[in-house]
């Protein structure tokens, strides 16, 4: 395979990679969002500016879950399974790594 598409490759399958991982930081954003929430119920006096931070958290938290359930999806498809064939990887060596949250190093790209 080209390098070029095989760079393709990897960095398609990266990305995927780091919106599943974003999984992790799901309960520090939960948490971040009660404390917020906490803070406007307390009558804060910025409540406007608390509520912005909240809207915007809450926003940032619903793409984080987005972005996972697509790489779940992705990960899961015959699509994921051609690109880690093209660049020699076993598709369910993947899944197991993510899965146990260690990749291979064959996919470890930086």
């Amino acid at each position: 395979m080209n390098d070029m598409y095989a760079s393709l490759v990897e960095a398609i399958i990266l990305q995927a990679v780091l919106d599943y991982q974003g999984v992790r930081n799901i309960p520090k954003h939960r948490k971040i969002i009660k404390a917020i929430s906490e803070q406007i119920d307390e009558n804060a006096i910025d409540v406007e500016r608390l509520e912005a931070r909240l809207k915007s958290r809450k926003k940032m938290l619903s793409e984080i879950q987005k972005n996972a359930e697509d790489a779940e999806r992705f990960f899961n498809s015959k699509w994921f399974d051609a690109l880690a064939d093209m660049i020699g990887v076993k598709p369910e060596v993947v899944r197991k790594a993510l899965v146990a949250g260690k990749l291979p190093e064959k996919v470890r790209l930086t």
